[in-house]
């Protein structure tokens, strides 16, 4: 808090004395911040990732540069979501549960019960089996 106020302060009293700096003094400070707040270390493991996230890096960080921010965080979010949706939907089987299924003793809640005719059954295996049935076990 003590921090916001001062620059509060900084800002208001020293707002006029801005206008006589050079730009480009601006733009090198700028600049070192910048090349500060980078994380140089970090993007030696990102080469180490598949293609498909080393491409969602490299088109966001190419619109980062060539477009605009807004667009870049757009864009770099919604292929990270296609690229999620798409590896757990390859890894996610769901199967029709049958009699034989029951019989070989795979766990579920139905081992034992007789499901009327008219009642279809899916199981579902994989990451998105385990997330829902966490959140389904919470909400009991």
């Amino acid at each position: 808090m003590v921090h916001a106020l001062t620059l509060l302060m900084v800002l208001l009293v020293a707002a006029p004395l801005a206008s006589y700096i050079p730009l480009t003094t601006l733009a090198a400070v700028l600049f070192v911040v910048a090349y500060n707040m980078g994380e140089w270390k970090e993007i030696g493991g990102i080469f180490q990732l598949d293609f498909t996230a080393i491409s969602v890096w490299l088109v966001t960080f190419a619109l980062t540069v060539f477009a605009d921010l807004t667009v870049a965080v757009a864009v770099g979010m919604s292929l990270a979501a296609l690229l999620y949706i798409y590896r757990i939907a390859d890894t996610t089987t769901v199967v029709p549960v049958t009699d034989e299924y029951i019989r070989d003793g795979l766990p579920h809640v139905l081992q034992g019960r007789i499901l009327p005719p008219y009642v279809c059954c899916f199981g579902f295996m994989g990451h998105s089996y385990s997330a829902r049935r966490r959140s389904w076990w919470r909400q009991r």
